[in-house]
C-alpha cells in the first residue's frame, strides 16, 4: 500500500451513450484547472465536437488560464485550410495541430491536468 501511494490508478472506460459522453466531457473540461489535450483521430470526430459545442467550451476553458491543445487528423490540404481559417478567427486562444497521415485506431482521447479522461 506505502508503494501505491504516490501512484494514482488509471483506468480506462468505454462509454457507449453520447449524452453520457458529452455529460462527462463537459464537466472534465470545467474542472480543467492547468491543461486540456485532446486527439481526435478522425476528421468527422472533430467535426461533431464542434457542432456539439465542445470547442466553445475549451475556448471557455483557454479562457480561464487552461492551456488547451488539439491534435487533429485531416488528409485533406483544402478542408485544412478551411478549418485553419475557420479556427484562427472564431477559436485563437486554441492550440491546434493538424496530422495528415491516419492512426491506426479511431479514438478520441481527452487529457485534463495530466490525467487521462476519456
Amino acid at each position: 500500500m506505502e508503494i501505491e501511494e504516490p501512484y494514482k490508478r488509471q483506468f480506462t472506460e468505454r462509454i457507449a451513450e453520447a449524452i453520457e459522453t458529452q455529460r462527462l466531457i463537459k464537466k472534465i473540461v470545467n474542472s480543467a484547472t492547468e491543461e486540456i489535450l485532446l486527439l481526435f483521430s478522425t476528421t468527422n470526430s472533430f467535426m461533431r465536437a464542434e457542432h456539439d459545442g465542445l470547442l466553445s467550451l475549451l475556448r471557455d476553458a483557454s479562457d480561464r488560464g487552461v492551456k488547451v491543445r488539439l491534435l487533429v487528423h485531416i488528409e485533406d490540404d483544402n478542408l485544412r485550410e478551411k478549418l485553419q481559417d475557420e479556427m484562427r478567427k472564431n477559436f485563437a486562444s486554441l492550440s491546434i495541430l493538424y496530422m495528415r497521415k491516419p492512426l491506426e485506431r479511431t479514438i478520441t482521447t481527452l487529457v485534463r491536468d495530466k490525467q487521462v479522461g476519456c
